[in-house]
């Protein structure tokens, strides 16, 4: 079945009219007739959406060969024997863990960084090795021995904004 005569099947059997699911999609009646009537395609984008308004996965959609789902469950008989795609809910689950990941490890990471630049200004240090003569905050990290920790820090808080970056670019 070609995608336009799915998605006009999958709207009757929903009970929707072209104008109903058009504003589901933020889409005029028409563009939803010309999908129907195979004179246009829609977007991957709209793809997608429809794909969630009717529980149907997008390979149903595209796919020739795909089995017709039951439209309560969303459920076709290959898709039984397959893994499903995942679901807008682990996607969201998933984009919740990453948020309050990249939070903690932000967190940390900046309460070390701080923590280490204080103390070296209230307490500092002047360290004399072979490498040099250090003062300030590297003076306090090398003369306190606590670099590891400083630099497991800065890991941290690097991680943790990189998460957000990643999550915040994945969501566009």
């Amino acid at each position: 079945m070609e995608l336009g005569k799915k998605i006009q099947s999958l709207r009757k059997k929903q009970g929707l009219s072209q104008e109903e699911l058009a504003e589901k999609l933020s889409v005029t009646r028409q563009t939803v007739s010309k999908w129907e009537l195979e004179q246009s395609s829609p977007e991957l984008q709209y793809i997608l959406q429809i794909s969630e308004i009717f529980g149907v996965s997008t390979d149903y959609l595209l796919k020739d060969a795909a089995d017709e789902p039951d439209i309560k469950t969303g459920i076709s008989s290959s898709s039984l024997a397959e893994p499903s795609e995942k679901t807008a809910q682990e996607n969201s689950n998933h984009s919740s863990f990453l948020r309050f990941l990249g939070t903690v490890l932000t967190l940390c990471g900046l309460t070390v960084v701080i923590a280490f630049i204080i103390l070296s200004v209230v307490n500092p240090w002047e360290t004399l090795n072979e490498y040099g003569h250090f003062k300030g905050l590297p003076g306090y990290l090398f003369g306190t021995g606590s670099t590891p920790y400083f630099i497991i820090g800065c890991i941290s808080l690097i991680s943790g904004v990189t998460i957000f970056g990643i999550n915040a670019y994945r969501k566009k």
